[in-house]
């Protein structure tokens, strides 16, 4: 008994299954982290402050760890963000820009040094919490110069590219609006 299935059929149908599995395990996924940076910030501020009994320039340092992730938002990805084209073998992916996902941040170490390099520990929770909230605000400024983003969005291209490589189509084209 000869079967009535080509292999180009079967192929087909195969990469059909394929492709549904894949989008099924993403729909799983609520977002695609796709590059991390652990960096180091140094907040320094200078400012009066007295030290036994002298009033004196102290330098405070505050010295934080920052992990930021960015990636993209798979929220509602399905069928609808795929157009597959059978005649060319290829297939379009429409995703939404990356953003940053997650950024968190913690304290590595608080310091305070007076211009005589005396290294002091002692300086109050209000100068600790505003120095802190100045270094995050330098931080925000500073993500879009680390182009997180666009590594994010390079990095889910061939995330993309390369799935959909594996699945059975030549060409992949991905699309961020």
């Amino acid at each position: 008994m000869q079967s009535d299935v080509t292999q180009e059929e079967y192929d087909q149908q195969t990469r059909e299954q394929r492709l549904q599995a894949a989008i099924k395990k993403l729909n799983l996924t609520s977002e695609l982290g796709t590059v991390e940076y652990t960096i180091k910030i140094v907040h320094t501020e200078r400012k009066k402050k007295k030290i036994l009994f002298v009033e004196q320039e102290v330098d405070l340092a505050l010295i934080l760890n920052a992990h930021l992730k960015g990636g993209i938002r798979l929220r509602g990805f399905s069928n609808r963000n795929i157009i597959v084209n059978d005649v060319n073998n290829s297939v379009e992916v429409i995703l939404p820009h990356a953003e940053l996902l997650s950024k968190s941040i913690r304290d590595v170490d608080v310091r305070a040094f007076s211009i005589y390099r005396l290294t002091l520990k002692d300086f109050d929770v209000e100068e600790r919490q505003k120095a802190r909230k100045d270094a995050e605000k330098s931080l925000d400024s500073y993500v879009s110069k680390l182009r997180i983003i666009e590594d994010a969005e390079k990095n889910a291209k061939e995330f993309f590219v390369a799935l959909l490589g594996q699945i059975g189509f030549s060409n992949v084209n991905v699309r961020f609006v």
